[in-house]
């Protein structure tokens, strides 16, 4: 029976490339909605400039409708930030699992390279254990039961 002698090494990979996809996933998942709060505040400071009534307002209105129109906009920077830093950790956790992916590949192609050798080792001795009893057999004297010739 074929025994790989780095199987734990290889099991580990695996693990751990495991671990990195859903690494990659969660920080795809966490970008995206990093992504989704920045446009919906984005949207809500439309709709807060657009919502100005025509007509005269008075003084302190619009001081405080130019007040948390600024709020707004510190909140759409903050969250802009948040989504490019939450792309940035999508980028690194992506680098981490091509690499925890390709390490295990490594590992896998080694493995079907020493279970290749370790068939052709197997067929080679099959093939001299039947040479082996051929040549035995070819070798032999022959029995006198299969020289004699039946009486007839």
């Amino acid at each position: 029976m074929f025994k790989f002698r780095l199987q734990r090494v290889l099991d580990l990979r695996a693990k751990r490339e495991e671990e990195a996809a859903t690494e990659l996933a969660e920080a795809r998942e966490a970008a995206e909605q990093a992504r989704l709060a920045a446009e919906a505040l984005r949207n809500a400071r439309e709709q807060a400039a657009a919502a100005g009534v025509p007509g005269a307002r008075p003084v302190g209105y619009l001081q405080n409708a130019s007040y948390l129109l600024a709020q707004i906009d510190q909140q759409v920077d903050a969250a802009r930030q948040a989504a490019h830093e939450a792309e940035g950790v999508v980028r690194e956790r992506f680098a981490a699992f091509a690499t925890a992916f390709q390490e295990r590949r490594v590992l896998d192609k080694l493995r079907e390279k020493d279970h290749d050798a370790w068939r052709a080792a197997a067929v080679q001795l099959d093939r001299a254990t039947m040479d082996a009893i051929a040549l035995t057999r070819f070798t032999q004297p022959a029995s006198p039961a299969e020289t004699e010739e039946p009486a007839s």
